[in-house]
């Protein structure tokens, strides 16, 4: 016999992660993908541009080898997944505070810095959201 609120919780959570993919593909298309134009305003040199470029795609898969021990550390699979995304969420604080404040050459490198974060917690986020994804389904 099928349980019916199994069902509906299913759907309901299908539905959230639709809405939530549909976010989630904004923030890409609005944000990450204008980062290196970002650094360019802010008067970045070519060498941080590449490192603008690779540095965080790098280090953000390198994380994603302690995702595991991490969401056991947090409690779980979910807590890891809203701690991290938060986290993840909070870094356009300081991505855009950057622009505003009177960094001078400097900008870039924390503009490197936060966006190195940003990308980490998005990483780790993509393990475990994948795995209870893969449990929805």
């Amino acid at each position: 016999m099928v349980d019916h609120l199994v069902i509906k919780k299913t759907e309901r959570s299908l539905h959230l992660s639709t809405l939530e993919g549909m976010l989630y593909g904004a923030m890409q298309g609005v944000g990450e993908h204008f980062t290196a134009v970002y650094a360019v305003a802010l008067g970045a040199t070519n060498s941080q541009i590449a490192a603008l470029v690779s540095l965080p795609q790098f280090l953000g898969a390198a994380s994603q080898a302690s995702a595991g021990r991490l969401a056991r550390l947090v409690g779980g699979r979910k807590a890891l997944v809203l701690t991290a995304a938060a986290a993840q969420g909070l870094m356009w604080l300081p991505i855009l505070l950057i622009g505003l404040l009177p960094l001078g050459n400097s900008a870039a490198f924390w503009l490197i810095a936060s966006l190195t974060l940003y990308t980490v917690f998005s990483a780790v986020t993509s393990v475990s959201w994948g795995s209870i994804m893969a449990e929805v389904v």
